[in-house]
């Protein structure tokens, strides 16, 4: 029988970004109905680009916008909307990022208790290396800066009761915020929705694993992976077109922590032992780059094999990629903090659809080099300049080939099975 939720996306079509995408994704095939409260206007961040994406609608789908482009009034919006309406769901479902959305989850299972709450981290919000990592920790607490530098007690005093110390604690506490991280905020966060809600939804096995770690562990039952899925519907037609040079693409949005730095060494690398290698390879970037990126190339004259591109519609990006021959995933390189990689990029799920190689640099254990290896037609190399160079030495100049693509594999991520799981764990929660 066919079921109602309600779903709380900060991002959704015609908003274009990766997590509009993904939630599009996730609902367009289920058997089930859904009203998404969203937002129609974009907001001044690098998050909502540019770009709308009107065509990406579904018959089972109805967005309803709420007015506010203030996430903390957007959710109260939410809450009003969901109360008067209430009888007309069987479910709903809070999606972050941005986390404050599992607010509306914390709200309508204090009022209403009976009420199905499914939660959706799109990616952990406590002890992750991108919020609370062990690099990012305020240099000019006093307990920071004798673990640091072990100073003398007198020196320690004068460093306690320092107003110069004090005012860089303060300013770099401040800048933090105003970045949109709060940890302890998203601690708390963490902390109520493991508790409260009826049903985790985690992209890969590592999340999960991180999400019910230590004194969560006892809810680890309530834990399911749906992973990032494709669409085979809207990829446009393979365009074959002859072409001398190897084309490797990357979609998507780059930044100071997650960039394409080792790659750019490489191709540096190439460059300075074969000078016409810009007649047998192009790079293409299409969305947003890091200045330091930028700079990098302009300063090693790399513009003859790297192209930057504005970012593009969705459905482009995906005729793009298909029209590639390798296709680039560059994970942040957090060796230094943790052993494993808990990140699973949705563009990821794009490029397994699209059946292309893939050239993935990211740490050699987690999400992303698993589901490379296993899903075959790519490569996993570790962030090594020296590494990736001898790989692209090899593709440009030994013809090498990654080992075949595993097509059941694949199929595990295609948008219509991943339907089916997300449709299971709906029927499994509506009857506890």
């Amino acid at each position: 029988m066919t079921k109602k939720c309600f779903v709380l996306s900060w991002f959704y079509p015609p908003i274009n970004s990766s997590e509009s995408m993904v939630t599009y994704k996730l609902l367009k095939y289920s058997k089930n109905k859904f009203d998404v409260w969203t937002r129609q206007n974009r907001a001044k961040s690098i998050w909502d680009r540019a770009l709308d994406e009107d065509s990406l609608i579904s018959d089972n789908i109805t967005p309803i916008y709420g007015s506010s482009n203030n996430v903390n009034e957007w959710v109260k919006e939410a809450i009003e909307y969901f109360e008067k309406h209430i009888d007309e769901y069987d479910c709903f479902m809070t999606r972050s990022m941005p986390p404050e959305a599992h607010y509306f989850g914390k709200e309508i299972k204090k009022n209403h208790p009976e009420m199905k709450w499914i939660a959706s981290f799109g990616d952990p919000l406590i002890n992750t290396p991108y919020i609370d990592n062990p690099r990012d920790k305020n240099p000019y607490t006093l307990k920071q800066i004798i673990e640091d530098e072990s100073p003398s007690r007198l020196r320690s005093v004068r460093i306690a009761i320092s107003p110069m110390r004090n005012a860089q604690r303060f300013v770099w506490k401040k800048k933090r915020k105003a970045c949109g991280v709060d940890v302890k905020e998203y601690r708390r966060i963490h902390d109520f929705t493991i508790k409260g809600a009826d049903l985790i939804i985690s992209n890969n096995d590592y999340q999960l694993d991180h999400l019910f770690a230590n004194e969560y562990a006892p809810y680890k039952n309530k834990g399911v992976v749906i992973p990032h899925s494709y669409d085979m519907a809207l990829y446009p037609p393979e365009v074959k077109k002859a072409h001398k040079k190897l084309i490797f693409t990357y979609t998507g949005h780059l930044d100071d922590i997650r960039n394409a730095s080792v790659l750019l060494r490489a191709l540096n690398l190439l460059a300075k032992n074969d000078e016409k290698l810009a007649d047998k390879i192009k790079v293409d970037f299409y969305g947003h780059m890091s200045s330091s990126d930028k700079l990098y190339i302009m300063n090693h004259k790399l513009y003859s094999i790297v192209e930057l591109h504005d970012d593009v519609l969705y459905a482009d990006s995906l005729g793009i990629i298909r029209n590639s021959d390798w296709l680039l995933l560059f994970d942040a390189n957090f060796t230094d903090v943790t052993d494993v990689n808990i990140y699973f990029p949705a563009k990821l799920a794009d490029y397994i659809g699209s059946n292309k190689n893939i050239l993935a640099i990211t740490q050699i254990n987690g999400a992303s080099a698993d589901i490379v290896r296993k899903v075959g037609g790519g490569l996993v190399c570790t962030h090594s300049a020296d590494e990736v160079f001898i790989y692209l030495s090899k593709i440009l100049y030994k013809n090498w080939k990654p080992q075949a693509r595993n097509a059941a594999e694949a199929e595990k991520f295609d948008a219509k099975n991943i339907a089916k799981e997300l449709d299971k764990n709906i029927e499994k929660v509506l009857a506890q």
